[in-house]
Parts: C-alpha cells; sequence; structure tokens
C-alpha cells in the first residue's frame, strides 16, 4: 500500500515539473525581441561593452535579450571585444 501511494505522489510530482517547464518555456519564448530583418555595422570604440553598444540601439524589450542576440550574431566574447573590431547589429522593430 505504501508503494502505491509513493508511485502516486512521485508521478503527481514528475508532472507538476514537467507542466512547470512547459509554461517556463512559453514564457520565454514570448519574451524575444522581434527584430525587422535588417543589421547595421557597429565599430567598437575603447571603453564599449556589449551592454553599451545594445543601449545604443535598443528600442523595446528586455535588454538582455538583446545583448545575448548580439552575442550569438557575432560569437565574440565580451572579454574579447577591441577598439576597431566590427559587431554586427540586429535592428529592432518598432
Amino acid at each position: 500500500m505504501r508503494k502505491l501511494s509513493f508511485v502516486k505522489n512521485a508521478l503527481c510530482f514528475l508532472l507538476l515539473l514537467i507542466i512547470t517547464i512547459v509554461c517556463f518555456y512559453i514564457l520565454i519564448d514570448k519574451s524575444e525581441i522581434n527584430y525587422n530583418g535588417e543589421c547595421i555595422e557597429y565599430i567598437i570604440r575603447p571603453g564599449d561593452t556589449y551592454w553599451s553598444v545594445a543601449d545604443k540601439h535598443h528600442i523595446k524589450g528586455d535588454i538582455r535579450i538583446y545583448v545575448r542576440d548580439i552575442e550569438k550574431v557575432n560569437g565574440i566574447q565580451p572579454q574579447n571585444l577591441q577598439p576597431g573590431d566590427v559587431l554586427i547589429i540586429p535592428l529592432q522593430k518598432e
């Protein structure tokens, strides 16, 4: 009898965990930024970071996602940005 109760509790926990993960995934997916398909080139200046560059071009949405997307497009680690590097900046829809 105890074994059956344990199995039921474990299945309920597993189901709740799956539902939580699916809901979290849906919420994250909706927070994505919409881009208009255009990009610009930005030349890194002394003192620039992904955050400062993103802040100059960010229109709406979570700036953290915008920074992550700029990093993905360029494939350059933040600590490796050097003055003179060229970043591709995806433009957001207004």
